[in-house]
């Protein structure tokens, strides 16, 4: 048997160099900019709104949970948001892979054919030829394995994992991004639905007066102007009926869609125009939450700590490597012998770049680029979501007060009907007045029922821009664990 060894101090300078990195990858943790202790309109104090079941269960509809959770379900978007989580995580344990040793096994079989015919004998004639065979067997492993020193590996593998762990926060906006769309488009049906049975009612109630009005013409106590005014109103409700039928329908359609359905066929509620109530005003909630509650500031965080690693990367990649190698092989020329005759061989090589045209120092540059565009991207996502919060807390306000301020113009306007219909059965005023009334009437019942849809919209929209614990729920080991069994 035969082995040759590398010197030891190698390998005992290479174990005292082991993980000492020349840089010190940042995990990133906060945005860089000014963090406010709270919002302006929600109390920093009680219970904190987890909303763990999902925040769209706060408005008790068992059909819009069910709309919901189809679409986490069948949505294609969700589904290739998924899909793409798969691909990170396998790159992910490509590059983690260099952290162990590579092993390989080599066999293999040769035969030899000589013929020696070019010997001349001593009379000066040609020997006869012979004809010699030879066989060889051998079976080879290799074992390399390179010492990480300066953490270039190990820190390739974190920026990975960092990567995995932005990715499957992309996935997670995606389905907080995906259930606010359902009840934007369940609130739109409804709203639709409920306008729909609204001009009906409105529809009943210009048909009814246009009777009255044709039967004062018949008896001489009207005009044909008061008719002919009464049916342009009567036209004009029968016109709306048309926009709110395509209202519902696109309405429909989204819905289908979002919940992976063809529009044809789609199993949908009927709607039957019931806003619900308004859900309980969140609390609890600080901006320096919104970091653990928000998937897309996880992901932007974890976005600039895989920066990071990468970067503590690129710098290692200037310095020397060291690569241990080990080799043994078997020989013989019958295979029977296969095993008698050993050769080992163990080697340590190290390799230091010298002059590469300036490629990783530009590699370096470039990385503090990508660290310095995460960071400001950071800083602005987080900025976006302290805007989206106090923008749906101050419109809370303001449409609080408008649905107010409508229930009290319909009050007005259903008490100037009454009066001006008095008044022109006695004759005091014309049936334009009605007219005037009716239609004032009928505009502020349909900007109070958009006016409350507007209310249930915004609050929807602070829920989402609260996020909340509940993307972090969501099952991904289906589509995980298809790399951890291949890892192993």
């Amino acid at each position: 048997m035969i082995f040759r060894a590398c010197s030891p101090g190698i390998v005992i300078a290479a174990t005292l160099l082991v993980g000492c990195s020349p840089y010190a990858a940042r995990v990133i943790s906060t945005p860089p900019t000014e963090v406010p202790e709270t919002f302006s309109g929600i109390q920093p104090t009680g219970p904190e709104w987890t909303a763990e079941d999902g925040w769209w269960r706060s408005f008790g509809d068992g059909e819009l949970n069910s709309l919901v959770e189809l679409a986490l379900e069948n949505n294609y978007e969700l589904g290739a948001a998924w899909s793409r989580l798969a691909q990170v995580a396998a790159q992910q344990a490509q590059v983690s892979s260099a952290q162990y040793p590579q092993l390989t096994v080599e066999a293999g079989a040769a035969r030899t054919r000589t013929e020696d015919g070019a010997l001349i004998g001593l009379d000066g004639r040609p020997l006869p030829t012979t004809t010699f065979y030879t066989n060889n067997f051998f079976v080879r492993n290799g074992l390399s394995f390179e010492v990480d020193l300066w953490r270039r590996i190990a820190n390739r593998a974190d920026a990975a994992h960092a990567a995995v762990v932005a990715t499957r926060a992309d996935a997670e906006q995606t389905a907080l991004l995906l259930s606010g769309t359902v009840v934007d488009l369940w609130l739109e049906a409804q709203e639709a639905s409920a306008l729909l049975a609204l001009l009906a009612e409105q529809q009943r109630v210009n048909e009814t007066l246009l009777r009255l009005t044709e039967l004062r013409y018949s008896v001489g106590t009207g005009s044909a102007l008061d008719v002919l005014q009464q049916r342009q109103q009567l036209a004009a409700i029968r016109a709306e009926v048309p926009q709110a039928e395509e209202r519902l329908a696109r309405a429909r359609t989204g819905l289908a869609t979002i919940t992976g359905q063809a529009p044809e066929g789609a199993k949908l509620p009927l709607f039957d125009g019931a806003l619900p109530g308004l859900p309980p005003f969140p609390a609890g909630v600080t901006p320096i939450s919104l970091l653990d509650r928000r998937p897309d500031l996880r992901a932007a965080q974890a976005g600039a700590t895989s920066a990071e690693f990468e970067l503590a990367s690129r710098i290692a990649d200037r310095l020397p490597r060291l690569t241990v190698g080990l080799t043994y092989e078997f020989s013989a020329r019958d295979i029977g012998d296969a095993f008698t005759r050993q050769l080992g061989n163990m080697a340590a090589n190290a390799t230091l770049p010298l002059i590469d045209g300036g490629r990783r120092r530009a590699a370096v540059r470039e990385q503090e680029a990508v660290v310095d565009e995460r960071l400001q991207r950071f800083g602005a996502v987080y900025l976006r979501a302290l805007e989206e919060v106090e923008n749906s807390v101050a419109a809370e306000r303001h449409r609080r007060e408008f649905v107010e301020r409508l229930k009290e113009q319909v009050e007005a306007a259903t008490a100037t009907l009454r009066e001006s219909r008095a008044r022109y059965i006695n004759g005091v005023v014309d049936y334009v007045q009605v007219i005037l009334a009716v239609q004032g009437l009928q505009q502020v019942e349909r900007r109070l029922l958009a006016a409350r849809r507007g209310l249930l919209s915004n609050r929807a929209e602070l829920y989402r821009a609260l996020g909340g614990q509940w993307t972090q729920q969501l099952p991904a080991e289906n589509v995980l664990s298809r790399v951890d069994k291949e890892e192993t």
